[in-house]
């Protein structure tokens, strides 16, 4: 059902989500998309007929994302690589961190384990090394992986006198 609320809240039409029993103090609604703003209205009616109206604007929040990037851009085997993360948290804080580092075909946590938004890592031999970070947050956690090529150590030319 369509109805509209013209009393200078809200003039447009509303879609009707259910009708609620008489005293119900909450409800919920499911569906909305994250990142979309809503203008949530409850139309209440009396025995009477008078109607009342609240309306509340509502933007449904987006999920944390997380991303990494590292420098040097083109690393070779051997230099130090550094790891920051560049996670898009929409206003949540990270409660916890991790990071995963590649280690010969296998992966492994660092003993203390590496938890700071910035960590360093070097590999001696050269190679794809996938990185993962995961990030919490009071909403969930989110993660992320690279794969770092590592050229082989730069070679030096040595010219005679």
């Amino acid at each position: 059902e369509n109805n509209s609320v013209g009393n200078g809240i809200l003039d447009q039409p509303l879609t009707q989500v259910g009708d609620l029993p008489p005293d119900t103090t909450n409800s919920s609604w499911s569906g909305a998309v994250r990142g979309t703003s809503y203008d949530c209205a409850v139309v209440a009616y009396n025995s009477a007929g008078s109607v009342t109206s609240n309306v509340v604007a509502y933007t449904a929040p987006y999920w944390p994302s997380a991303s990494f990037s590292y420098s040097p851009v083109n690393p070779s085997s051997g230099i130090t690589i550094t790891l920051n993360d560049t996670s898009n948290l929409f206003g949540f804080s990270a409660t916890s961190r991790s990071w995963t580092f590649d280690t010969s075909g296998g992966f492994e946590h660092l003993t203390p384990p590496a938890t700071g938004s910035s960590e360093q890592i070097k590999y001696s031999d050269a190679g794809t090394y996938t990185e993962i970070m995961r990030v919490d947050t009071s909403q969930g956690f989110c993660s992320a992986a690279n794969n770092i090529p590592l050229g082989g150590a730069p070679k030096i030319k040595f010219r005679e006198f």
